[in-house]
């Protein structure tokens, strides 16, 4: 587990998959898993859509044509769902995150802010959330 004065994080393996639990003053507010099952990415969104309804953004390794969907978000009420391809890591990762903590995270963390938000790095920033202690 890391911990920070105001942060924790448990990390627990099921298997290919890799749970992440994010807390911040005792509340979960992320949770962010990994599955290195997913073949086609497109097929999954289809998939999250026909549970979820349609996504409010999608974005595409080109734009201008709409093909190779590589991230999709779907935000309802405080919950956000994030899920993107993550090819460099040979895996999915589906963020979910409630809002008004997470737009007030940043805040809280002061001065401990993860490498990237520093511009330390080239890594996703949930990413280095999760191997950051």
């Amino acid at each position: 587990m890391g911990a920070s004065l105001t942060e924790q994080y448990r990390v627990k393996d099921e298997g290919p998959w890799v749970v992440n639990f994010f807390f911040q003053g005792g509340k979960l507010w992320k949770l962010v898993t990994s599955d290195p099952n997913v073949r086609e990415f497109s097929s999954l969104l289809v998939k999250l859509t026909t549970i979820y309804g349609p996504p409010s953004v999608v974005q595409y390794h080109d734009p201008n044509t709409r093909h190779s969907p590589y991230k999709a978000t779907w935000a309802s009420g405080d919950i956000q769902l994030e899920v993107e391809a993550r090819p460099d890591f040979g895996t999915v990762t589906l963020r979910w995150a409630q809002q008004a903590i997470a737009s007030s995270i940043q805040d809280s963390r002061g001065p401990n802010r993860p490498p990237a938000d520093r511009g330390e790095a080239t890594l996703d920033p949930d990413i280095l959330d999760i191997i950051k202690e």
